[in-house]
């Protein structure tokens, strides 16, 4: 719900040729000190310039891992930081980004990992026992990343001898899965272009603006999370706030004022 009123729809954002890194690129050189994002847990903030560097900063560490352009990379984690940050990052340096459903259970995890082809798949501590024994039940040669879920990906700038092309709108960005409620779940390829499409149709039915700033009540496996409110603030220039699971007692986002809340029934 936005906190003021809106009638109809706001003209859309002209995003043709864009793409998910191109757009951060663009905010982060217009307004580089502007919050991006809000992790209520560390009460911390991630400005555009910051979110910039830190997909930046991804890329040759894709690379060198062997993780080739239009890959798809696996993510079962904990909203956060980290997740942030490789969510945009893959799609950024022309992966393909695939968040996983942590409550999907081992068997569906197993048969998505499978299905999708990844070979390797970034977790949390709090994830890591499940990620082993999904891709054990996947019989699959996929390696496992633990990393932290709060702090970043702390990488360090460093060189690759393989130099990535950025994205075109067409192209790939993210797999998404159905839940599996009818069957086995069915898989979704986004591009670019559509993710930011998703993002503008978001900003234009709220009169969303830079000055709004969205609350993420949804895991970044579930397409309200990932388009309803990372590609919208992205769209209008505005932020984001990510807790890491959202509550009705205590949403731990109180120190700051949210405008925009968007949500859908989902299984948390």
């Amino acid at each position: 719900m936005v906190n003021r009123p809106a009638t109809g729809f706001a003209p859309l954002a002209d995003l043709k040729g864009q793409t998910v890194g191109s757009v951060l690129d663009h905010g982060a050189e217009q307004h580089p000190n502007r919050v991006f994002a809000v992790f209520p847990e560390t009460q911390t903030k991630v400005t555009w310039e910051g979110q910039r560097q830190a997909v930046a900063r991804l890329q040759p560490h894709l690379a060198n891992l062997g993780i080739s352009e239009g890959e798809v990379v696996g993510v079962l984690m904990a909203n956060g930081r980290t997740a942030l940050e490789l969510f945009l990052g893959c799609m950024s340096g022309r992966r393909v980004s695939l968040m996983l459903n942590s409550v999907a259970g081992i068997d569906t995890l197993g048969y998505v990992i499978k299905h999708s082809g990844i070979r390797h798949l970034f977790t949390d501590d709090e994830h890591a026992s499940l990620a082993s024994a999904a891709v054990a039940a996947s019989a699959q040669p996929v390696k496992v990343h633990q990393v932290a879920s709060d702090s970043g990906l702390q990488l360090p700038a460093i060189q690759s001898d393989q130099i990535t092309d950025p994205p075109g709108s067409a192209d790939d960005a993210l797999l998404i899965y159905t839940s599996g409620t009818t069957g086995r779940p069915k898989g979704v390829v986004h591009t670019h272009a559509s993710l930011l499409a998703g993002g503008a149709n978001t900003c234009s039915a709220h009169h969303l603006s830079s000055t709004d700033r969205a609350l993420c009540v949804l895991p970044l496996c579930h397409i309200n999370g990932q388009v309803v409110t990372v590609m919208a603030p992205l769209v209008s220039g505005s932020s984001v706030v990510m807790p890491r699971k959202f509550s009705t007692k205590d949403s731990g986002t109180g120190f700051q004022k949210k405008t925009v809340l968007g949500s859908v029934s989902y299984r948390l």
